[in-house]
């Protein structure tokens, strides 16, 4: 950005600070900066066993998806999803389970079709 090209610039560090004090002083340059704060990045260990650390995601374009991801293998299945309905990604996930086995641990998104008391219910029940 532009505190790049001041440095680039700059012969002096005391321009270079000046510069910088005036830009955070300026209004609409403060104003169209991010505001998101950044987020932990939070790694996890590759697993022994394929399928045994799945990550769960949804997607929609054109259409609702559901993807898995296999952290083991790095491969990813990808489901299309009818409707936001939480039995509809359960059943979805049975199948992929009944295919691939119950994973030791399952990472999930906070999306809507993902987050709710008969998918928590459903995992508490199978053990995950």
């Amino acid at each position: 950005g532009e505190n790049g090209r001041a440095k680039e610039t700059m012969r002096w560090a005391s321009m270079y600070g000046g510069i910088e004090r005036e830009v955070s002083r300026c209004a609409p340059h403060n104003t169209l900066k991010p505001h998101q704060s950044k987020e932990l990045l939070h790694l996890h260990e590759v697993p022994d066993l394929p399928w045994s650390l799945t990550v769960a995601n949804t997607i929609e374009w054109n259409g609702i998806h559901l993807v898995l991801f296999d952290s083991f293998s790095g491969l990813h299945e990808v489901g299309d999803v009818s409707d936001m309905k939480s039995s509809t990604a359960i059943g979805k996930l049975k199948r992929h389970f009944a295919a691939h086995d119950i994973p030791q641990r399952i990472v999930m998104n906070n999306a809507r079709l993902l987050v709710s008391r008969e998918r928590q219910e459903r995992c508490t029940h199978m053990g995950l």
